[in-house]
Order: structure tokens, then C-alpha cells, then sequence
């Protein structure tokens, strides 16, 4: 006995509207592939850095100062500091620089905090070995058994490591973005350390809470009670970081906090775009079957066995698509996103990377938010009488009056006419290409933002040469015309809206400067960076409030006027009114502004900045999102594909009876593609060029406020003309190419088809 005789509709069907199929499916496959590999690498390299920092007892802290006679800080101020409720540990480290641009920073193996762990060989042991850290090692071209010469000693490279505290390898925590192919760390054996020369050791203790349940607040209190008992025990700090402050540690845990709910944010946008897809789907398929369900339901078949079959197809559908982008991730594309985090950051080493909670997001949550659209919609509109599935009349406000047209000629109000009976279908696709132009805009706009970057970073150098000094030093006499004197001094702002503070160099200028003789200094206040100005919104008059790393001083500071300084914050003011505010004696300073390289011995340098290594973090940040430019593409034709051919196709199914009557009157295809196509076309151009400026709004928002809000320093996000070029000739393309298809199927549409109708 045949239980279901309809069931033998479903192949017929699908045969039917294979195009429309195929372009779910499509979506499905892609938004399931993309979205769930990226949740698989990301939450897969957030749980193994967690785990990475226990096992390894990450710093919740450190803090640097200034070598006294003694060498150390005293016993008894470390006995105060452990009173406190932490425990502390010497963190020294040696900086071995070389070929003008690397800087290698050089650990003895440490056994309390911040241990290694290992990506591949051994830690050193003898006093010819080096461990290096696996990301700078993979950038330089090194392997494990290579001879690497550190000052005059040959060194074997036996490992390959992860450091809990240099996940982002940042040499200094004001740089706008870690440059792990310039600057890298290593781990030595003692004896390999204690051979190092004692005066270039730069010294450093981490700390750890001992209460390991602290809360955010009770951890600020407790670091700012430390900080208080070193200055107070006469200890010069150099630097003060917790690890929330320190961008080595912070900056991946950021990242992965922000990109994290960013694709969850992209999926539920899409889910949500998928959804009244469905819905206008739905509802074109009820209208369009109005009499063959009208016909079923009057000869007994129940509502429920309807639903179930107009929902067996797409469900289908789904399901199938959802198990084929799950393959896809698990088998390969996550490894594209992980590959892009590992060449991004320092990772630890992971053992497996599935995470159950992507697959359910990408699978069963898009399952059953199609079930559930289905089927209130199916349920909606299977509700009404059979007899008025048989007259067609199925909407419930027949007794609307139409839109009265302007009196246009015919063509033009038919094409009006056809625009207002498909409005949602039009809405749909305006918000659908907003979003694929979205994706593009993304992935387009970091090459031209970063060169432009690296060229104003290039432009606005103070000076080719900038040395700053642990103590004042001269070059030979012969050098000092070519060299101007300078103070700086570390402090800290703190950014109130995300409860993290960022190191700011506050610079002593001496009087007539030739580097930044067009800095107008005001009789009070002080001028800063232009990226300290519009990262945060600064104005004329503004007063700004910094705290001195070294004494935990506070200085109020008005904001007078702006300079051209992208490298940094930076705070700007005479030299004689820095040594009066950080009182330092009158003519201090300590460091150097030079066009040509001097002659300092190296142990008397602290740090020396150079275009080309401010150069080095914008190239790493090219090489970090080279992938995503490629990874945008590949999402927004996709999307552009499918919404064109699920929405203009369906455009052309629902005006199919109207295309074969005007048929009968004598139109040809040519004509009538004129009248119909024409229409979605003036609708997408209009859609591409509306949604330009709204999504180059929307995507600096994202960047300024999400992905590089945490960053010490400032990306201005551009768009040069060619990038909306680019994005409105790829929605074109891809709709004219679509297109093609809708031209070849008004033209198989009968003239019996207007016949058929019964009204």
C-alpha cells in the first residue's frame, strides 16, 4: 500500500530547482568550511595557550630597573615585596644584536617561571647549545642543528621552543606590532649565560600571585602596592608591566578574544540572511503549488504530512551540506586559519585541535535554525482553508489597495509594478551584497592601511638615528655636529574603556631643534603623536594623565597642539620643562638624535630605532593578514553567487506567468529580458553603489574598535578608489555571469504556461 504517494514529487522537485539547491548548498558548505575551521584553529590555540601559560607558570607580571653597585635589588626589599602575597623570580636577559636590524633577547633556561616548552629537539645543556623560539627560527630559515654565532661564540641550535611570555614578540612594549622575523628570544645553560658581559645584562624579576583566585581588582591593588614598595626601597624602575600590560602576553589573548565572537557575529549575520532566504523561498513555493496542496488537503491529507514534505528537501539539503563543510574543516581548512595564527604569533605546541563547540556552532546551530524558519513558515502558511489553496487565494490581505503608479508609460510602470511585488527579494539583496562587499572591504583595505603605515612611518622619523642611553653618552667629537641632544622618559596611559594601559614616551626637546624644528611649542601643555591624537580622540585642550613607569608619579598634562609621529605614542614638550616635571637635573638628558650613525659603545645604548626596524612591524603585519585577503574573496563571491541566483531566479520564477502572457501579446525574449532583467539590474548597481560608503563605515568601526583597538598604536584604515573598484566590478561580474543563466530561462518559458493558469 502506497502510505505516501507525493514522496515521488521529491526527486521531480529537486531536479526541478537543482540551481536553487545547489546554491544553498553551496553557502552551507562554504559558510560551514570557513567559519568552522576558523573556531577549530582559534579555539583550539586559545585552550592550548591556557594550558601552555599553567604548565608553564606564566608571569602574572615583571619588572625591570637600573643595575646599582649592589647588582640587585636588596634582599629585604624582595622580603617586602613576597610579604605581599607573590612570589618573584630573576628573569635577566642578555640582547645580542646583529646584522644592523635582529635582535636576538637571550634567557638562561629558567626552571621557576615562564619555563619553555619544547616544538622540537632538546632544551641546551652544554655550553655550545641554544634553544630558539620556533616562530623567529621558521621566518630566519633555521633548523635544528645549525651553527648560529652569538658575539664570538658558536652556538648549536639543539630546539626549538615556546615561551609563555613572548607569545607576541614584542621587543619593546610601545611597538605599534610585534616583528618576529627582526627580533626573537632564545633560552642558554648557565654556563653559556654567565659568559655573557655582566654590564650588557639587563635585569628583570617575574612575579606570580600566590592566590591564583584574585579578582581583576584585587590584582591591580596588589601590583600597585608592589610597584609603590620597590620605588620606596630606592629601586630605579626602568619598566613595570602586569601581564594585561604587556603586549609580549596580552595581544594573542586579545586577538583571540575579539576574532573569536567576530565569527561568530559573521555566522549569525549569515544565518540571519539564510533565514529570509527561506522565508521568501518558502513562500514562493506555497504560492506556487497553491492548487496541487489545495487539491491534496481536500482529499484528506493532514497539515503535518505537508509540512513534512515541504520540509524533506531542505532539511535534506542542510544537513547534507553541514556534514560535507564539516569534513572540509576538519580535514583541511582549519589548518589554513591554524597556519595563519602560528605565522601570526607563538604558539605552543598542540596535540589536537578538534573543538566539539565549533563543529555545533557551524553544524546544528544553522540545522536547527533552518528547521525552526521552516517550519513556522510552512506552519503559517499551510494554515488556511483548502479552498482557498484552490483559488489561489492564500495571502490575507487581498483587500489592500494596490500602489497607484504615476503615470508613466506602460514599460516603465510595469517595471515599477514588478519592483514593488518583489520588494522583500530586493530588500534581501541589497542587505545580502552589503554583507559580501563587507567581507571584501575587509581583506582589501589592509595592504593599502599598512604600506601607508610603513610610508609615514618612513617620512615622520624624528631623526635616521635615534639612541636613547641607559646613561648619558658622547660620540667622538668628530660626530657631535651631526647629533642633537634629546630626554626621554616611559610612562603609562591608561585606556579607561578597555581597563588596559599603553606605555607612552614622553620626549625632552632641546631648544632650536633642527629634527622637529616645526614643533611650535606653547608657552604650557604639551604636543603629542598624531597617533596618541586620533587614537583616542583627542582635541585642543584635553587634559591627559600619565603615570611615570620609573617613580609612579602622575602628571596632568594639557594637550596644546598634534605632530606627525606614527611609530608611537608619544608626548612632546622643551627639554628644560621634562627635567622640571620628572625633576631631573637641569640639562639632562639621555639620548640622541643623529642623520648618520655614531660611534656609542653598544653596552651604553638601551634602545636605538631606525626607520628600517619600524619598517620590520609593518611588514610582519602584511605578512600576518597576507591570507585573509585571499580567505574575503573566496567568502564574498560566494555570497554574491548565491544571493543572485537563489534571488534573482526567484524574481523570474514568480513573474513566469506574467513572461508567458506578455509573450502571447507578442514580445520577444529580447524584450522581455529588457523589461525583467533590467530591473534586478538597475537594483543590484544601485545596492553596490549604496552599500560602498556604508561598508567602508562599518569596517573601519570594526578595526578601530575590535581588531586594533588593543593595539599600542594607531592603523588608519584606508580605501583608495580601487578598492571600491574592485568590489563593484566583482559584484557585477559575478551577477552578469548569473544573469546569463536568467536570460536562458526566460527564454525556455512556454506561452502555454499563461494557459495553464486558472484564476
Amino acid at each position: 500500500m502506497l502510505k505516501n504517494p507525493i514522496k515521488k514529487r521529491l526527486p521531480r522537485d529537486l531536479r526541478h530547482n537543482i540551481v536553487r539547491y545547489f546554491a544553498i548548498a553551496l553557502v552551507f558548505v562554504t559558510m560551514v568550511a570557513v567559519i568552522g575551521g576558523f573556531l577549530v584553529a582559534a579555539n583550539g590555540n586559545k585552550r592550548g595557550l591556557d594550558k601552555g601559560a599553567a604548565d608553564c607558570l606564566r608571569e602574572d607580571g615583571n619588572f625591570s630597573f637600573e643595575v646599582t653597585i649592589s647588582g640587585d635589588i636588596p634582599a629585604r626589599v624582595l622580603g617586602e615585596i613576597e610579604k605581599t602575597g607573590v612570589s618573584v623570580s630573576p628573569q635577566d636577559y642578555y640582547e645580542y644584536e646583529y646584522d644592523r636590524l635582529f635582535t636576538l633577547r637571550i634567557f638562561k633556561n629558567r626552571t621557576e617561571f615562564n619555563q619553555a616548552k619544547l616544538h622540537e629537539g632538546n632544551l641546551p645543556e652544554a655550553d655550545d647549545e641554544i634553544a630558539i623560539e620556533s616562530l623567529y627560527a621558521r621566518n630566519n630559515g633555521l633548523k635544528i642543528g645549525d651553527l648560529f654565532k652569538v658575539n664570538e661564540k658558536m652556538l648549536k641550535i639543539v630546539g626549538f621552543i615556546w615561551l609563555p611570555d613572548y607569545t607576541s614578540p614584542y621587543k619593546n612594549n610601545a611597538d605599534i606590532m610585534a616583528d618576529a622575523t627582526h627580533f626573537g628570544v632564545a633560552v642558554v645553560s648557565s654556563a653559556v649565560f654567565d659568559d655573557f658581559d655582566a654590564e650588557s645584562i639587563t635585569k628583570s624579576y617575574a612575579y606570580r600571585y600566590n592566590d591564583r583566585n584574585l579578582s581583576e581588582d584585587e590584582k591591580f591593588d596588589l601590583s600597585a602596592e608592589m610597584k609603590n614598595t620597590l620605588i620606596s626601597g630606592d629601586v630605579s624602575l626602568t619598566s613595570f608591566l602586569t601581564s594585561d600590560d604587556n603586549q609580549a602576553i596580552s595581544f594573542a589573548i586579545n586577538d583571540f578574544g575579539n576574532d573569536i565572537p567576530m565569527m561568530k557575529g559573521f555566522l549569525f549575520a549569515m544565518m540571519a540572511i539564510l533565514a529570509f532566504i527561506f522565508a521568501i523561498i518558502v513562500d514562493h513555493t506555497i504560492t506556487s503549488e497553491a492548487g496541487a496542496i489545495g487539491a491534496l488537503a481536500a482529499m484528506g491529507m493532514r497539515r503535518r504530512e505537508l509540512v513534512r514534505h515541504y520540509l524533506a528537501l531542505p532539511l535534506f539539503i542542510t544537513v547534507l551540506s553541514a556534514v560535507i563543510g564539516s569534513g572540509i574543516c576538519l580535514s583541511f581548512s582549519y589548518k589554513i586559519f591554524n597556519d595563519m595564527y602560528h605565522a601570526a604569533y607563538s604558539l605552543p605546541p598542540l596535540d589536537n585541535l578538534f573543538d566539539i563547540e565549533a563543529i555545533l556552532y557551524t553544524t546544528a546551530l544553522p540545522i536547527a535554525a533552518m528547521l525552526i524558519i521552516n517550519l513556522f513558515f510552512l506552519i503559517k502558511r499551510l494554515s488556511i482553508l483548502p479552498i482557498r489553496f484552490l483559488r489561489g487565494e492564500i495571502k490575507k490581505n487581498k483587500s489592500k489597495r494596490g500602489v497607484r503608479l504615476p503615470d508613466f508609460k506602460f514599460i516603465s510602470r510595469f517595471r515599477l509594478r514588478t519592483i514593488l511585488s518583489n520588494k522583500g527579494s530586493y530588500a534581501m539583496l541589497f542587505i545580502g551584497i552589503f554583507f559580501a562587499n563587507f567581507i571584501l572591504m575587509l581583506g582589501l583595505v589592509l595592504k593599502p592601511s599598512i604600506d601607508c603605515y610603513i610610508e609615514d612611518v618612513e617620512q615622520n622619523a624624528i631623526a635616521q638615528y635615534q639612541y636613547i642611553l641607559n646613561t648619558p653618552a658622547e660620540p667622538p667629537e668628530a660626530q657631535r655636529a651631526e647629533a642633537e641632544k634629546f630626554s626621554v622618559r616611559a610612562a603609562e596611559y591608561y585606556d579607561s574603556a578597555i581597563e588596559q594601559s599603553y606605555e607612552v614616551q614622553i620626549y625632552g626637546i632641546s631648544d632650536s631643534s633642527a629634527h622637529l624644528s616645526d614643533i611650535k611649542f606653547p608657552s604650557d601643555g604639551v604636543v603629542v603623536s598624531d597617533s596618541f591624537w586620533m587614537k583616542y580622540k583627542l582635541s585642543e585642550g584635553d587634559e591627559i594623565t600619565l603615570t611615570d613607569c620609573a617613580t609612579n608619579r602622575t602628571y596632568a598634562l594639557t594637550v596644546k597642539g598634534t605632530y606627525a609621529y606614527s611609530a608611537g605614542y608619544a608626548v612632546f614638550m622643551p627639554l628644560h620643562r621634562m627635567n622640571s616635571l620628572v625633576e631631573n637635573p637641569d640639562g639632562y638628558w639621555n639620548g640622541w638624535f643623529s642623520d648618520k650613525e655614531l660611534t656609542i659603545a653598544e653596552d651604553m645604548v638601551a634602545t636605538l630605532i631606525t626607520p628600517e626596524i619600524l619598517r620590520g612591524a609593518g611588514e610582519q603585519m602584511l605578512t600576518t593578514f597576507s591570507d585573509l585577503v585571499n580567505i574575503c574573496l573566496l567568502a564574498a563571491v560566494v555570497v554574491h553567487l548565491v544571493l543572485f541566483v537563489l534571488l534573482t531566479k526567484l524574481i523570474v520564477d514568480k513573474n513566469a506567468h506574467n513572461i508567458s502572457l506578455m509573450k502571447i501579446f507578442g514580445y520577444r525574449n529580447k524584450e522581455l529580458r529588457n523589461i525583467f532583467l533590467n530591473t534586478t539590474t538597475a537594483a543590484v548597481i544601485i545596492s553596490l553603489l549604496v552599500s560602498l560608503p556604508l561598508t567602508k563605515i562599518g569596517v573601519k568601526a570594526m578595526f578601530s574598535e575590535m581588531m586594533f583597538r588593543k593595539m599600542s598604536g594607531y592603523l588608519n584604515i584606508l580605501a583608495p578608489w580601487w578598492v571600491y573598484a574592485v568590489i563593484f566590478a566583482l559584484g557585477l561580474v559575478v551577477y552578469f555571469l548569473v544573469n546569463l543563466f536568467n536570460m536562458y530561462k526566460i527564454g525556455r518559458i512556454p506561452m502555454a504556461q499563461a494557459l495553464k493558469v486558472k484564476e
